[in-house]
């Protein structure tokens, strides 16, 4: 299902900016008296729960979340997630200065992250959790010196008082300045061995054979 990263809800033309696909398990409940589904739900997130997931090869590909069954609206709360630089397909030099604006309801704290290629496999942290609303302004830098040129990816994420969080991402490319040259000294003046010295050391004319 594509769900409201933010909210939980199912995504509809209110909420696409923080859209995110997520797969569910379609719990069964099989009582006329009462819904098992919670009973079954706690179960997967016990020992034994959780060894069923990984056994079929589920323990990271699904959420036990309940799904969604309403969808967001004109009035479901939404969050303010900006990125103003690095701009999206910019280049960059060595310290990444990353500007923008984040707030949410019920906002909580937020946090950015980098890594390295346009779909990065683990992130790094520019900015740990900050408690503290942003508004057009600085929300981390970076240097990437050590990192090699090419692809890198931004993203910010922002999260309220109950867990739900949402991001951004901002793509750019790595294009380090080579290092200043040091400059060379020039060598002192060496001194004249002829100085102070009244003879000279070209023959004269009129010298002995």
């Amino acid at each position: 299902l594509w769900v409201d990263g933010f909210s939980g809800l199912l995504a509809s033309d209110y909420c696409t900016e923080y859209a995110v696909e997520k797969t569910f398990l379609a719990l069964p409940n099989y009582s006329q008296i009462s819904d098992l589904r919670p009973f079954i739900r706690n179960w997967l997130h016990s020992e034994q729960g959780q060894n069923w997931l990984m056994a079929r090869n589920l323990i990271d590909q699904v959420s036990l979340d309940p799904m969604p069954e309403q969808a967001c609206g004109p009035d479901t709360p939404r969050p303010l997630i900006e990125i103003t630089e690095p701009a999206e397909g910019s280049t960059q030099q060595n310290e990444v200065v990353v500007r923008g604006s984040v707030d949410a309801p019920n906002f909580s704290h937020y946090r950015v992250g980098f890594g390295v290629s346009h779909d990065p496999g683990g992130w790094g942290v520019v900015q740990g959790d900050t408690s503290q609303r942003i508004s057009n302004d600085v929300l981390g830098v970076i240097d990437l010196t050590e990192y090699e040129n090419g692809p890198m990816t931004i993203r910010v994420i922002v999260y309220d008082t109950a867990g739900n969080s949402a991001e951004r991402r901002a793509h750019f490319y790595l294009e380090k300045r080579p290092p200043t040259p040091t400059p060379t000294p020039e060598p002192a003046d060496e001194p004249n061995p002829g100085r102070g010295n009244n003879r000279s050391s070209t023959p004269q004319p009129g010298g002995d054979d």
